[in-house]
């Protein structure tokens, strides 16, 4: 078994059908799914035929119904972590009549992981701890969590593996270039 941690999110889906219009209306085709890297990750795996425990942390707010209904025709184990302070993650994503992209990130409950969330019930019967480089990004408690759940596997005899995620994260998390 696979065992993933981190973000989960509502991403709203923009296809632009024109240039964007500031200040007034601009064209667009509109929908809604379940997303973040750490979910897309737990779905791929499940599409693969491998077992996969999914832990990651939402809100309690009307979103959460929609992210659990997207996981009824999977076998994925989702652990689902609640936040009393923050909101299910969203993210609006913008799509270019070209097919560029960007992504305008509201990360909420993801960023409320913390070291006490991680538990040794998430390792039973897991061979493989993914983590994406989210885990790290969010502030010191995200650190902390994600080098908690790092040395719990170890511990525990599971190999790991890391996707680094997003450049801009990447950027602002590393340390900073002295030449």
């Amino acid at each position: 078994m696979v065992l993933v941690l981190g973000d989960i999110n509502l991403d709203i889906i923009v296809n632009l059908r024109e240039e964007i219009n500031f200040n007034t209306d601009s064209e667009s085709d509109i929908h809604f799914k379940g997303g973040g890297s750490a979910a897309n990750f737990s779905y791929w795996l499940d599409y693969l035929n491998h077992q996969v425990r999914f832990v990651a942390k939402t809100g309690d707010d009307f979103i959460v119904s929609y992210l659990k209904n997207q996981f009824q025709n999977t076998k994925i184990d989702f652990i689902n972590l609640l936040s009393k302070d923050k909101n299910t993650g969203r993210i609006v994503i913008l799509l270019s009549e070209t097919g560029d992209r960007t992504m305008v990130t509201d990360r909420g409950a993801n960023v409320d992981f913390s070291p006490e969330d991680i538990t040794n019930d998430y390792f039973k019967g897991v061979e493989h701890l993914h983590l994406g480089g989210y885990s790290f990004f969010g502030g010191k408690n995200m650190e902390e969590t994600a080098l908690k759940i790092i040395k719990k596997a170890k511990e525990n005899n599971v190999k790991i593996s890391f996707d680094p995620s997003s450049y801009s994260g990447l950027k602002n998390y590393a340390p900073p270039k002295k030449f």
